[in-house]
C-alpha cells in the first residue's frame, strides 16, 4: 500500500513539473522567460544605451558651462558682456532639462544649438566686427557635441568630448584676447600718429589719419574721445565736429569710461561758450564717478565762469578732501582762499 502511494505521488509531481505534459509545460516556460539571465550581448547593449544617455547629458551641461565661462571671461578679459549669451543660456538650460529623457529629437536639437552658435558669431564677425575666435570656438564646441552624441563608446568618448570642450573655451578666449590686444595697440598707435602730425603742423594729414581711425573703429569709444580733443584743439578748432564726436563717445562708452567721455564733452562745450551744458555734463561725470578730483576742479572753473562762487568753493573744497597733500589740492586751496577774499581768479584745467 505504501509503495502504491509513493508511485502515485511521483506521478503527480511529474505532471506538475511538466514531464507529464499539459499545463506544467506552460508554467515552466513562463518562469524560465521571467528569470532568464541576460546574455553578454544584452548587457553590452544596455551599457551602451546608458553611456549614450550620460554622454547626451554631458553635452548639454558642457553648453551651459561654456555659456557661463564665456560671460565671466568676457567681462574679466575683454571688458564686455555679450548679451546674446542670455538667449543661448536659456536654450541650453532647456536642452539640459530635455536630456533627462534622451531621445533622437533632443540629440538633433543639441547639434542644432552648436550649428546656431557658429552661424550667429559668423554674422557677428561680419556685421559687428567681433573677434573671429568666437565662431572658431563655437565650431570646436560643436565638435565636442558630435563626439559625445554620435557613435558608440563609453567613458573614453565622454572624456574626449570634455577635453575638446575645454580646449574650445580656452582657445576662444586666448585668440579673442590676442586679437583684441592687437587691435588696441594698432588703435593707440594710430591716435598717437594723428596727434604727432597735428603737432608738426600737418593738420590735413592729422585729420585724414583720425578720420581713418573713426572708420576702422566705429563702435570703440576710445577713438571719438581723442578725436574730439584733437578737433577742439587750437590748431584745428572745429568745435562743431568736436561736440558731435564727444557726444558719440558718451553714447558708446561703457560704465568705466562714461565719466571720462562726459568730461571731454563738457570741455568741448566750454570752448563753445556753452557753460550751462558743460556744467550739466561734468555733473553727469561726477554722478558716474564721484571720486574724481579733476571733475570737481573742472566744474569749479565752470561755476566761476558763470559767477556761481559758492558752488565753485564747494567743489574746490571737495578736491582738497579727495587728494589731500597733492599739488592739485594745494592749487584748489589757493583758489578757494582767493575766492573767499574776493580776489580775481581764473581756474584752468590741470596738467594731467
Amino acid at each position: 500500500m505504501f509503495a502504491l502511494s509513493l508511485r502515485i505521488s511521483d506521478f503527480a509531481f511529474a505532471r506538475s513539473a511538466g514531464r507529464g505534459g499539459g499545463g506544467g509545460d506552460a508554467i515552466v516556460k513562463a518562469n524560465t522567460d521571467l528569470f532568464h539571465p541576460p546574455t553578454e550581448e544584452e548587457i553590452r547593449e544596455r551599457d551602451l544605451a546608458q553611456d549614450a544617455a550620460i554622454a547626451l547629458s554631458v553635452a548639454t551641461l558642457i553648453l551651459v558651462g561654456a555659456d557661463i565661462l564665456w560671460a565671466l571671461l568676457g567681462l574679466a578679459i575683454l571688458g564686455e558682456f555679450p548679451w546674446v549669451i542670455l538667449a543661448f543660456l536659456a536654450a541650453d538650460l532647456g536642452l539640459v532639462w530635455m536630456s533627462r529623457s534622451p531621445s533622437l529629437r533632443t540629440r538633433v536639437l543639441t547639434i542644432g544649438r552648436g550649428v546656431a552658435g557658429i552661424a550667429w558669431f559668423t554674422v557677428a564677425v561680419i556685421v559687428f566686427g567681433d573677434p573671429i575666435a568666437y565662431p572658431v570656438g563655437q565650431g570646436l564646441l560643436l565638435l565636442s557635441i558630435l563626439v559625445l552624441i554620435l557613435g558608440r563608446g563609453g567613458e573614453g568618448k565622454i572624456v574626449t568630448g570634455i577635453v575638446v570642450a575645454v580646449i574650445s573655451v580656452g582657445l576662444t578666449f586666448s585668440l579673442a584676447f590676442a586679437q583684441r590686444q592687437t587691435e588696441v595697440n594698432d588703435r593707440n598707435r594710430g591716435i598717437a600718429e594723428a596727434y604727432e602730425l597735428a603737432t608738426v603742423g600737418r593738420i590735413g594729414d592729422a585729420v585724414d589719419a583720425m578720420d581713418l581711425l573713426l572708420g576702422q573703429y566705429p563702435h570703440d569709444a576710445w577713438v571719438p574721445m581723442p578725436a574730439a580733443e584733437l578737433f577742439a584743439a587750437d590748431s584745428i578748432r572745429d568745435l562743431n565736429r568736436a561736440v558731435v564726436l564727444a557726444d558719440r563717445a558718451v553714447e558708446l562708452a561703457s560704465d568705466d569710461l562714461k565719466a571720462r567721455a562726459y568730461l571731454v564733452l563738457a570741455l568741448t562745450q566750454e570752448k563753445r561758450g556753452e557753460y550751462g551744458k558743460a556744467i550739466e555734463n561734468v555733473s553727469n561725470a561726477i554722478e558716474v564717478n564721484n571720486n574724481d578730483p579733476f571733475a570737481y576742479w573742472i566744474r569749479s572753473g565752470l561755476y566761476l565762469a558763470t559767477e556761481r562762487r559758492v558752488e565753485a568753493m564747494e567743489d574746490l573744497r571737495k578736491v582738497e578732501e579727495l587728494v589731500p597733500g597733492t599739488d592739485l589740492a594745494q592749487r584748489a586751496r589757493l583758489a578757494r582762499l582767493q575766492l573767499q577774499g574776493a580776489s580775481p581768479i581764473r581756474i584752468t584745467a590741470p596738467d594731467n
